[in-house]
């Protein structure tokens, strides 16, 4: 079972820290599992990563997370679309992701 972190147990514990942890690897898992194991925008199965639909603070209530493939969450966040790309992507390189996504 996932146990929640309220907002300023995620800022004490610093995002990149956080991102790490079993309790977010779990929370990746949960979410992932639960939208079927595709993009909620585009349907695609492969580079999943979750994205906080309303980003106005640090949460990891399920209701605010979706899942969205490496290119619909750069899409979401076009200021930081290197960082977002970066993200559980070790398979492929953000460059060649950028590539693809301004074909």
């Amino acid at each position: 079972m996932y146990k929640f972190l309220d907002s300023e147990s995620i800022k004490k514990i610093g995002i990149d820290k956080y991102r790490n942890s079993k309790e977010y690897l779990l929370l990746r898992k949960t979410i992932i599992n639960r939208d079927g194991g595709v993009c909620q925008e585009c349907g695609i199965r492969h580079h999943l990563q979750i994205h906080h639909k309303l980003y106005i603070h640090v949460s990891n209530n399920p209701r605010d997370i979706i899942t969205l493939c490496a290119r619909c969450h750069a899409k979401k966040h076009p200021n930081n679309c290197n960082k977002i790309l970066a993200i559980n992507c070790d398979f492929e390189s953000t460059k060649e992701i950028l590539a693809r996504m301004y074909k």
